[in-house]
């Protein structure tokens, strides 16, 4: 993990206040009837951002791919920059909130790059023994390195014999 990388409590308070600037927002733009252009745009963008945090979430989390987690945040951050511009127009306050959400997408995109970049095989390759090592273009599996971890710690610790 990246040095300065939040503890999980303020991971899980910064979702839910992801989630509440979006139900906010949500709903706001809902109770006005959807009468303009602008309001119906909103609602979209709103449903895409929505979207595209489900996906980002399951690149990071439930496939475990770290860089294409990192490039997706290019899109996203579009997306919510497009939503923060319409919502400026359309309801004033969920623009702000989501402002502060563009403010903590700098910091996430940031610790998403460098949580890549050290996970990634070049940098493992050292600590991989040959006969370990994958051969080029294919990743490696957190298995294999419990794997080999466990190895390590069996040699460095053996058992003691019993007669």
């Amino acid at each position: 993990m990246p040095p300065y990388s939040p503890p999980f409590a303020l991971w899980l308070v910064i979702g839910f206040l992801f989630y509440a600037m979006c139900l906010v927002s949500l709903r706001q733009v809902l109770s006005t009837g959807l009468v303009s252009a602008s309001q119906v745009l909103a609602l979209v963008l709103t449903v895409a951002v929505l979207l595209a945090n489900a996906f980002w979430s399951l690149l990071f989390f439930r496939w475990r791919n770290l860089r294409a987690s990192f490039i997706a945040f290019v899109p996203y951050a579009v997306l919510v920059a497009a939503l923060v511009i319409v919502l400026v127009r359309t309801y004033s306050l969920g623009g702000i909130l989501l402002s502060f959400y563009c403010i903590y997408l700098i910091y996430a995109t940031r610790w998403g790059y460098h949580l890549w970049r050290l996970n990634t095989p070049k940098r493992l390759t050292n600590r991989c023994p040959p006969s370990l090592k994958l051969r080029r273009g294919r990743q490696r599996t957190a298995k294999v390195f419990a794997r080999h971890d466990e190895q390590a710690e069996r040699a460095r610790w053996p058992r003691a014999k019993h007669s």
